[in-house]
């Protein structure tokens, strides 16, 4: 929204945008003489002057229309660099999150496997029981015999 552009009230955002501005994008982008001649159209200067006076008048506008543009183009430009900044922090943020996610996966697939190993150990050793305990009664059968 031109709005958020320092140095741009209703006026100058509806001058920039009669004159084909709808983003600040747009506005960062464009060369500060699009941007003066989108604002001076909205101009609050007017002149009755003489010839003379109005000479001086016209100078002090121009300078003072000039400096306007380069601020609201300054302004756009500090409006993206900021949203930049705040997407790049996103995306960092992003990163760090999946790469946390990424350790836990692999820790608890670690400890899955780990559970899995003493399962099996465990089972082993009930089989080895069941084993030693058959040839225990094998032979305490044969010696009854």
């Amino acid at each position: 929204m031109l709005l958020q552009i320092p140095h741009v009230k209703a006026f100058r955002a509806r001058a920039l945008f009669d004159s084909g501005f709808q983003t600040i994008e747009q506005v960062s982008e464009a060369s500060v003489e699009d941007i003066k001649g989108a604002i001076s159209k909205y101009s609050a200067f007017s002149s009755s002057k003489s010839n003379v006076e109005g000479k001086a008048d016209h100078k002090y506008r121009e300078h003072v229309e000039s400096q306007t543009a380069r601020l609201i183009k300054k302004g756009a430009r500090s409006i993206l660099a900021a949203q930049v900044e705040d997407l790049e922090f996103e995306a960092e943020q992003m990163e760090l999150a999946q790469q946390q996610e990424f350790q836990y996966d692999r820790r608890r697939r670690r400890n899955q496997l780990q559970n899995d190993e003493h399962e099996s150990a465990a089972q082993i050793f009930d089989e080895m029981r069941d084993i030693v305990s058959e040839s225990k009664s094998d032979t305490n059968a044969s010696d009854n015999e």
